[in-house]
């Protein structure tokens, strides 16, 4: 029956066994890929002044110390309750304090079929480049 060897044992399947991980293997790595996309504050902002949602999902204190002109916000935990809701149709641009947060709302968006982005280093980013920044009356 013609039996190859691997790793010192017969195998029936002829080195199928390894193939066929590999196969698997390939198909299985777009699960783990990103869904959505990373920039950098400049981009966000480019973005944004072309139409697309700026969302902020950070809590409220975070919120009131100063966030970007123009963002909506919508803490994490309402992103996950209300995914869709807010994006009605338009690109997102998530941003929080410094990207992990974000990183949660850009996943669960890009899921529900939204066109979502990440802003790479959050309001920390936007500081220090200098963009504006408004707080609450």
């Amino acid at each position: 029956m013609g039996y190859k060897v691997a790793g010192g044992e017969r195998s029936p399947l002829g080195g199928l066994e390894k193939a066929s991980g590999v196969a698997l293997l390939s198909r299985s790595v777009g699960i783990f890929r990103k869904s959505y996309g990373t920039v950098d504050v400049h981009k966000a902002q480019s973005l944004v002044e072309q139409g697309a949602l700026l969302l902020d999902v950070r809590s409220r204190p975070e919120w009131d110390t100063g966030h970007a002109p123009g963002a909506t916000h919508l803490p994490l935990h309402e992103v996950i309750d209300h995914d869709f809701e807010v994006v009605a149709g338009r690109p997102v641009v998530v941003i929080c304090r410094s990207g992990g947060r974000s990183a949660t709302a850009a996943r669960q968006l890009a899921r529900a079929g939204a066109e979502t982005y990440l802003v790479r280093g959050g309001m920390d980013a936007w500081r220090r480049a200098g963009l504006a920044i408004t707080t609450p009356d």
